[in-house]
């Protein structure tokens, strides 16, 4: 397999994704044959396997209110107080850019905060294509990867082209994708879901 910090898997979550109050803990790897558990470790991304040693700081990194983030129209579908929702403020923040109240100069970006990793979907498709042609000795390479996001589809399809036998893993159960049925010789899909408690 390829999660950050093992040779062996290298983990993706989108943003607000990733829990790390929930690690560790035990997940479910459903391939379509059925329940197995597998054990994994997960960080942030750093390294690329193809040069272990060196680290690449600063991936991590707060951020204001994403552009072109956008209110719907009032009344909010489903709002209890459609006159009087506590969210009509929010409303005017997204949609005027500034605070209702006269003089206040706080707008989305003085509000909203998140963070994010960045250069994470490169590091993750260099590691793909990477492990795919790392083949053991007469046999052909067996190459996982954890992620829910489409940028990771041209590390798959060149891995597979390759000639890598790739495992899909999704974290978070979506749509079926589009893109893995020019690749089922190559190509598996699991999800990954955890456990009822």
């Amino acid at each position: 397999m390829l999660v950050q910090g093992t040779p062996a898997l290298r983990a993706s979550a989108g943003p607000g994704r990733c829990d790390t109050d929930a690690f560790p803990a035990d997940l479910r790897l459903a391939p379509p044959e059925g329940d197995r558990t597998v054990e994994v470790s997960v960080e942030l991304a750093r390294r690329l396997s193809i040069e272990p040693d060196l680290d690449l700081f600063h991936t991590y990194r707060p951020r204001g209110a994403r552009r072109g983030l956008a209110s719907r129209d009032l009344p909010f579908a489903g709002c209890v107080r459609p006159g009087e929702c506590p969210l009509i403020p929010a409303h005017h923040l997204l949609a005027q850019g500034d605070c209702p109240a006269l003089s206040c100069e706080v707008g989305p970006f003085e509000v909203f905060r998140r963070a994010e990793q960045k250069m994470v979907d490169a590091m993750l498709t260099a590691d793909l294509i990477y492990a795919s042609r790392a083949a053991p000795r007469g046999g052909r390479p067996q190459v996982a990867v954890v992620t829910n996001d489409d940028d990771i589809w041209p590390g798959i399809y060149t891995a597979v082209r390759q000639g890598a036998q790739v495992h899909h893993i999704r974290p978070v159960p979506r749509r079926a994708w589009p893109y893995g049925a020019a690749l089922s010789a190559g190509y598996t899909e699991y999800s990954l879901t955890l456990p009822e408690s």
